[in-house]
């Protein structure tokens, strides 16, 4: 007998979503179309699974962002209460990952204190295996060797596998620096993302104790944006639900839009395939957009093939029109943005109601000067993290060498950071000493035996900076995170090496203001965490959020990249710059991969129409200025595919935009935007 709140919840629902809920043993697909009350499904499953008796502890459910994991635990928490919610398992898969591989990777040779690497820090190892390996980074540049050993990664391939699979020079030679990078990692005990996964299926794959014990603790398993797992996800989840097969799995073959970085939207069409015997839930009631919104996204996605066939049903009414307006150019499509966003303001809609979505970054500098220009508040969302900062990475390698002695990049980066006296020679040598006694750097550098090509004044900045390390450790043991910090920063002398690096006084304050920002951070997470194990939870902290990046920070008018907003709604969007070569990105024009990019960039433009609630204005401009010159621009293709649903306007159609002189705005945009679009 379920208690009454949850059977009040599971009658409140629509017959498909309660289809779901009610499911019972064996494999279930929900296929959620944009808006048809996912989570809820989830949530509501879950309260239901453990109002029938299901321990808490029994079930893992999985999603790809921290922010998704933590609406879903507040939910399940706000139908059952914190009690029963407490032991359940609901995370990121990667946050999972670091769990299991810290309790049980040492069965592979990966010590639990292992430390995570940043993009940056690939590059710097990458770059080392391909000179162990004598390749030129003419012949290949070492960010395409990441791109390329990621997408190894993403489909589960060792080195041998990825070696045997290659089928051009770029991934033979990628193959063999993924052999190298592989070796030296494991040795310096660091993984990367694409790691987390990997090791978790080769943990799972090759060590069947521990595969049982995970599969005995977690009998239930729920997976979120199921279209967006990669080949090693998919395996994982694979082995997690073995004979049992109590695998849910939500998501929208339509919202696919990750396959540029592994994932499979296959995974979710072939899931009856995968699993026979599953049962198939197709949701199709929006409860966010109109019935003018949906006509639109219906008749774009409908020109996809191999998806399932799906068409959403608005719950919310018929709406206003949807309008594509043409600009003469950019300034007048900027302008035509601005205009829009004040009169929704003035009709009482709040700023955060609003959004402006783009395909490229590069589209976001000319609408930022205008907002400024207007007094428009707004928020850049989907940018650069303030961990990305240079300053910040510094002291997180202090901090990445105490957790981790082995971690030899993460000493190269502050051996002469900020600059103490070791050059390339003196670190060379040190190179080859560590190699000559098979240690790690850190280790050959406090033995005392760094031989005899080091000058007298290399090997006392080696020493100063072993006790430097030594200092920052103890003090971080005794006093915490930030007292350590604070004091490196003052004993260092960073702060000064700061403003004679920065190029001006303003770049100065800002990478100042970075390191305050760390320091408030670090004293946080002393508060919260305490000893010994601040520094690990800190970096993990990190690493695994950094994929959240700039998430609900700000206020004002959302501007950000269609992928930044993807699961976010918004009551009045303007889709800018829809034209060939931007939706669809020029990238997926001039590709190899055919009709699978220009599907995918479609999907793109499919959630970006999918995130208006009340109206939709999508614009573009006939005519850009690029590289120094008027550039005629040519109308999406997806513009056609929605034609006979939307209302047509263009800027000779236009009166006077608002009380302000429509010229002298656009003569103030001639300076903000600048010579290229």
């Amino acid at each position: 007998m379920k208690p009454p709140s949850i059977e009040r919840l599971i009658q409140r629902l629509n017959p498909e979503q309660r289809d779901a809920v009610l499911h019972g043993e064996g494999p279930l697909l929900v296929l959620a179309g944009a808006g048809t009350g996912k989570t809820r499904v989830v949530t509501v499953r879950i309260a239901r699974l453990l109002a029938d008796g299901i321990s808490a502890k029994s079930i893992l459910a999985l999603t790809f962002t921290n922010k998704a994991a933590r609406e879903m635990k507040e939910r399940v928490t706000g139908i059952v209460g914190k009690k029963a919610a407490r032991p359940l398992t609901i995370s990121t898969f990667h946050s999972f990952a670091v769990r299991l591989l810290r309790a049980e990777g040492e069965a592979i040779g990966l010590s639990p204190q292992f430390t995570i690497a940043d993009d940056e820090d690939r590059l710097l190892l990458v770059r080392s295996a391909m000179r162990d390996m004598g390749i030129s980074e003419k012949m290949l540049p070492p960010r395409k060797a990441l791109w390329i050993i990621s997408d190894f990664k993403n489909e589960g391939k060792s080195p041998s596998e990825a070696l045997e699979s290659a089928v051009d020079e770029e991934q033979d030679l990628s193959a063999r620096a993924y052999e190298v990078l592989a070796r030296d990692m494991l040795k310096c005990h660091v993984v990367d993302f694409d790691d987390m996964i990997l090791l978790t299926l080769r943990l799972l794959r090759d060590h069947a104790d521990v595969a049982d014990r995970v599969r005995d603790r977690f009998r239930y398993l729920l997976v979120d944006e199921y279209q967006d797992t990669n080949g090693s996800q998919y395996e994982v989840l694979r082995r997690l639900s073995g004979g049992r097969r109590n695998l849910c799995v939500v998501g929208d073959d339509d919202q696919s839009i990750y396959g540029w970085r592994g994932a499979r939207s296959g995974n979710i069409i072939q899931f009856p395939r995968h699993y026979p015997g599953a049962k198939v839930v197709t949701l199709v009631r929006n409860y966010r957009s109109t019935e003018k919104i949906l006509a639109c996204a219906n008749a774009l996605i409908r020109n996809n093939i191999g998806r399932a066939d799906k068409e959403l049903r608005s719950m919310t009414g018929r709406g206003d029109d949807v309008f594509v307006y043409e600009a003469e150019d950019e300034r007048e499509e900027i302008l035509h943005v601005c205009t829009g966003l004040l009169h929704r303001q003035r009709e009482g809609a709040k700023w955060d109601d609003l959004a402006v979505l783009f395909r490229a970054n590069t589209q976001a500098a000319p609408f930022e000067a205008a907002f400024r220009e207007r007094k428009i508040p707004y928020r850049l969302l989907g940018t650069r993290s303030l961990f990305d900062r240079r300053e910040c990475r510094d002291l997180l390698a202090f901090i990445k060498l105490a957790v981790n002695p082995r971690d030899d990049g993460a000493l190269l980066r502050i051996l002469n950071t900020p600059p103490r006296g070791i050059g390339k020679g003196t670190r060379d040598a040190l190179l080859e000493r560590a190699a000559v006694l098979r240690v790690p750097l850190l280790e050959a550098l406090r033995s005392g035996d760094l031989g005899d090509d080091v000058p007298a004044r290399g090997v006392d900045a080696l020493e100063a900076f072993g006790r430097e390390v030594a200092r920052f450790e103890e003090t971080l043991r005794a006093q915490g995170l930030a007292q350590a910090l604070g004091d490196l920063i003052h004993r260092t002398g960073y702060l000064s090496y700061i403003d004679a690096d920065a190029k001006d006084a303003m770049e100065a304050q800002s990478r100042r203001g970075a390191v305050d920002d760390v320091l408030g951070l670090a004293a946080r997470f002393d508060e919260r965490h305490g000893g010994e194990e601040v520094a690990k939870a800190f970096l993990e902290s990190l690493a695994l959020d950094a994929q959240d990046r700039d998430e609900d920070e700000g206020f004002g008018v959302s501007l950000m990249t269609v992928h930044a907003a993807k699961g976010l709604e918004f009551d009045h969007v303007f889709i800018v710059g829809a034209e060939e070569g931007l939706i669809p990105h020029r990238n997926s024009l001039e590709g190899d991969d055919g009709l699978d990019t220009i599907d995918e960039e479609r999907r793109l433009f499919y959630v970006a129409i999918t995130r208006a609630k009340k109206t939709l204005t999508i614009t573009r401009a006939m005519h850009r200025r690029r590289w120094g010159r008027d550039e005629e621009r040519e109308r999406s293709r997806f513009l056609e595919e929605i034609g006979d649903f939307v209302e047509w306007d263009n800027a000779l159609a236009q009166g006077p935009a608002d009380e302000d002189s429509t010229q002298s705005f656009l003569d103030r945009l001639k300076g903000l935007i600048g010579e290229e679009s």
